[in-house]
């Protein structure tokens, strides 16, 4: 068990390490100046070189991209050239409401597709199990930033049920929240559906039923629990996307998270801020994976643990 631990831990290194290499290079291929974004667009000729002395922007690319390495492993992710303050920072202070939006999403949709996809495996084949099929394919068809403006005018604006945008208090997480959870709702609710189906077939199940046991004690204690297997990898990876910032929706809303960080960095050529946010993302990716990983070994036993 803890050789296979050591071996994930360190293909996550190795991904990594892969993804801060192609960040770097991908950022320093723009065509823009570290020197001149820091410095300012008014700034004289003088002041741009000197500012690119002091960065180390003569230096070769090679002898930049170790530099670079160093302090990464040191936990040191730059400075804004924007703001001037620690890329770590910044990400550790939006990071608290990234987390509130990500968690309240994902008891929204869990809530909503388990029990959905559980009961149309019940049914499957009949026309509810058919409209509720078209109903999930239009929500995740929807586009979030045209769902998001709508739900935002009329359940915000017009109705003042939930607040517009900003984030003062736990009211403004609701609607961006309930957001992705209608357009990502149906997708589990399938996954679900199609893992009870399968499940529901096997001959465990028969035996349960033939010993008389009640139909929901089947269906979720026997039957959701090795049929949400596939639910629980797709839902590892969507977990670090929305720890690693949900851009529209945090953008419509006004969120100060880590999207609204990532695309305000986009805008203003913020290279530090911009490879910061990947690699905070990179390493949510790797984590949510080693933890799908350990997960498996608890839901279904004859999965051997990692």
């Amino acid at each position: 068990m803890a050789t296979r631990i050591f071996y994930r831990l360190l293909w996550g290194i190795v991904v990594l390490w892969g993804a801060t290499t192609i960040t770097f290079f991908v950022a320093h291929a723009v065509p823009s100046d570290p020197a001149r974004v820091y410095a300012g667009a008014n700034a004289d000729a003088e002041t741009v070189a000197r500012i690119r002395k002091e960065m180390g922007l003569n230096d070769p690319l090679s002898t930049q991209y170790a530099r670079y390495l160093g302090r990464l492993i040191r936990g040191d992710m730059g400075v804004s050239l924007v703001t001037g303050e620690r890329v770590s920072e910044a990400i550790g202070t939006r990071l608290p409401t990234t987390l509130a939006l990500a968690v309240t999403a994902v008891v929204l949709w869990m809530a909503l597709s388990v029990p959905i996809g559980a009961f149309t495996a019940l049914h499957r084949g009949r026309p509810l199990d058919r409209g509720v099929l078209v109903v999930a394919t239009i929500a995740i068809s929807l586009p979030v930033f045209w769902l998001a403006r709508t739900l935002q005018y009329y359940l915000g604006y017009k109705s003042g049920i939930f607040p517009v945008a900003g984030m003062t208090s736990w009211k403004h997480i609701l609607l961006p929240a309930l957001t992705l959870a209608i357009v990502t709702a149906g997708y589990y609710a399938r996954l679900v559906h199609t893992g009870m189906v399968e499940t529901l077939n096997q001959d465990y199940i028969r035996v349960a039923r033939a010993k008389g046991v009640s139909e929901p004690r089947v269906l979720f204690k026997h039957a959701l629990r090795n049929g949400i297997l596939p639910v629980v990898t797709v839902l590892g990876l969507d977990v670090a996307t929305l720890l690693g910032g949900v851009v529209f929706t945090e953008n419509v809303f006004a969120l100060p998270g880590i999207g609204t960080l990532a695309l305000q960095s986009v805008f203003t050529l913020d290279a530090p801020m911009i490879m910061g946010v990947v690699i905070f993302s990179a390493v949510m990716v790797v984590g949510a994976n080693l933890l799908v990983d350990l997960l498996y070994g608890w839901i279904d036993p004859r999965i051997p643990h990692p």
